[in-house]
């Protein structure tokens, strides 16, 4: 299963996909390493192989960053609520075999730089439980398929007759949870100035945006 970054509208129309970083220069870095291999040990030329080894891993890593700086910072300033789920990544790379696809996204540093731009600019990131079942629940009626599987992409809610999209769904979920914790908090208030909300989901498929009304990220 390929992992990437989805962008949509409000009529789900794709906008953008995850640059995939490390699958961009893989190639590259493994050419690189079998040059390296093959280089004898403390010479010269093996010193200046490593350093060009370690500049794609490094061409990598500033990739990936500038992309979730972009990102985060342009979130945080256009939203005011964010709603994002809790996961432990690293068990969730081992358990679904997916480890380079998973790492490729690099979650929890682009969680981070959202904590502390949420600090920053004054704007609010709710973290929902690890248990909450942000896709099996109806966005609509609240009802739990139980048994959803990770390969359902789609489903029909037997109480209601609501179809959702799973990442969509769980975006809604997400969204609702961060405005009622708020909201509970006494700090969320609908006036005259709009209150612009956002919700993100990480989950098998990658990193999930998405734009509903005002704005969804799932």
């Amino acid at each position: 299963m390929r992992r990437s970054i989805k962008i949509f509208t409000s009529n789900e129309n794709k906008v953008s996909g995850y640059p995939r970083f490390f699958r961009k220069y893989e190639k590259k870095l493994a050419k690189e390493q079998r040059s390296l291999s093959r280089k004898v040990k403390g010479s010269n030329n093996r010193n200046k192989q490593r350093i060009k080894v370690a500049k794609v891993h490094e061409k990598i890593v500033n990739s990936r960053k500038d992309f979730h700086q972009k990102l985060s910072t342009e979130i945080v300033r256009n939203y005011d609520i964010i709603g994002i789920e809790t996961l432990n990544m690293q068990a969730m790379s081992q358990c679904l075999n997916l480890a380079k696809s998973t790492l490729d996204n690099s979650w929890g540093s682009f969680v981070n730089m959202l904590e502390y731009k949420c600090d920053w600019y004054g704007k609010h990131l709710i973290f929902a439980d690890k248990y909450y079942a942000s896709s099996k629940m109806c966005s609509h009626c609240g009802y739990k398929n139980v048994d959803l599987t990770l390969s359902d992409r789609e489903w029909d809610c037997p109480i209601c007759h609501t179809h959702h999209n799973r990442d969509q769904n769980a975006g809604i979920n997400l969204m609702n949870l961060a405005i009622n914790t708020v909201g509970a908090a006494g700090i969320y208030a609908s006036g005259e100035e709009e209150t612009q909300v956002a919700s993100l989901k990480e989950e098998a498929q990658g990193l999930i945006l998405g734009q509903l009304t005002p704005l969804l990220l799932w």
